[in-house]
């Protein structure tokens, strides 16, 4: 997964394998082997490969189905239409549930006040 998803990020940020190598500070050759599955990068140069091509480790690692553009994008058009995201990490099933109804509550309130 790693060196299809490498290479499809490189070349959708239009680098080649040289302009990679230069500023992971290796060689092409070490690009070629990761995209070719012949060789895996350290976790220290997976990392620096991600924040180079502006990705996350995840979706290099195929842990993810969505990269970094396409949650970019989701958040961009949630700010462009007053949407926002909620962090309910900690909270259980119910306690969601509570809140998207309290949500739903007020969205009716100030529609039957317009």
């Amino acid at each position: 997964m790693l060196s299809k998803r490498l290479k499809l990020v490189r070349q959708k940020r239009k680098m080649t394998q040289e302009e990679l190598a230069r500023t992971l500070g290796t060689t092409k050759g070490s690009i070629s082997n990761y995209e070719n599955g012949r060789s895996s990068p350290s976790v220290e140069v997976l990392v620096n490969i991600a924040n180079i091509l502006n990705s996350s480790t995840d979706y290099l690692l195929g842990r993810t189905l969505e990269s970094s553009d396409f949650l970019r994008e989701k958040l961009k058009d949630a700010q462009e239409n007053n949407t926002h995201f909620i962090e309910v990490s900690g909270l259980n099933q119910e306690d969601i549930e509570f809140l998207k109804n309290q949500i739903e509550f007020l969205r009716k309130k100030n529609l039957n006040k317009n």
